[in-house]
């Protein structure tokens, strides 16, 4: 399913790659000139330099639960613009922009599942670069059983920390389509949808690291470009378990 979401993304963008690329570096601007966006950008005397994710501060996950509420506004702005291009509606921008105010539900109930995902993915990341240094320091001292329990016992965290938050993963796109449903049927569907899928979605979630850093080779233009590409990807993923979630129904109906 992840090489038939990138076809369909490709589709969607021939033509579009500008207004796509657009609404993201403008979103990307206003996280940054905030104080939400994982990334610096650093301009000194020997050059400029950009770390396009950053875990390592103690106040990134105070600064993550913070600007999530800010964060979760551009989500829905980005997938509103994405989803009119697929559909070929005109709609002005502005108007995009507005949608989470248009349905103010959205405020909090986006504020709450983007920041659960953000944190999550924040503890993630964390405890799986713990468990690597903890696994280079059990190679280079030998192995033990009870080095074996300590590392079984600081990965099995990150591996439930991962497990969720793909879960949570489509939570965010569902809001979109249905303001009006609850934060806990939402999270309930998503999990639904997930299941079965969590590898297809770590498996495009490593293409596009790989292709992000292709891109970032190619300065940041060429990392606007995969970016772009990527969001309309997991749109396009997040329809394609949709459509998979209504074959499931129809079956059901006719056993």
């Amino acid at each position: 399913m992840v090489w038939s979401s990138m076809s369909s993304a490709l589709d969607v963008l021939k033509g579009n790659w500008l207004k796509v690329m657009g609404i993201v570096i403008l979103c990307y601007v206003i996280r940054v000139l905030l104080g939400t966006s994982r990334s610096s950008w650093n301009i000194t005397g020997d050059g400029f330099s950009m770390s396009p994710m950053v875990f390592a501060t103690s106040e990134n996950i105070t600064a993550i639960i913070i600007g999530a509420f800010f964060n979760s506004i551009l989500f829905f702005t980005v997938i509103d613009v994405l989803s009119k291009l697929k559909t070929k509606e005109r709609k002005n921008l502005f108007s995009s922009f507005l949608y989470a105010f248009k349905n103010p539900s959205l405020l909090y109930k986006g504020f709450i599942i983007h920041a659960i995902n953000a944190v999550l993915l924040f503890l993630t990341v964390i405890l799986y670069i713990i468990s690597f240094l903890f696994l280079l320091n059990v190679f280079m001292e030998g192995f033990s059983s009870e080095s074996i329990v300590r590392f079984g016992g600081i990965l099995l965290p990150s591996v439930v920390c991962l497990w969720v938050f793909l879960g949570l993963s489509q939570a965010m796109y569902l809001l979109y389509e249905d303001p009006k449903t609850s934060i806990f049927n939402c999270i309930r569907r998503s999990f639904r949808m997930m299941k079965g899928h969590r590898l297809s979605l770590i498996g495009l979630y490593i293409i596009f690291l790989f292709v992000h850093s292709v891109g970032l080779m190619a300065l940041v233009v060429g990392l606007f470009v995969t970016i772009s590409f990527y969001e309309v990807t997991r749109l396009e993923y997040f329809h394609g378990l949709k459509q998979k979630e209504r074959q499931r129904e129809w079956k059901k109906n006719f056993e």
